[in-house]
């Protein structure tokens, strides 16, 4: 296996873990809160989106 197979590998599933992340979380929540807003911007945070860029996705989907 090539670098680059090694890369695309690991990112895959990188991202498996982090839409099963979120999935599972949106499942449990029953409105949309603050509280929704706080939990959503931690898991993308620990899921490495960086902080900056998870601020900007909870902002424009409070917006929403």
């Amino acid at each position: 296996m090539g670098i680059i197979e090694k890369i695309k590998s690991g990112l895959l599933k990188t991202k498996e873990s982090m839409v099963k992340r979120i999935d599972s979380f949106i499942g449990s929540f029953t409105k949309i809160d603050e509280e929704f807003f706080e939990e959503l911007e931690e898991i993308l945070i620990t899921c490495d989106i960086g902080v900056s860029t998870s601020v900007k996705i909870c902002d424009e989907l409070r917006k929403r």
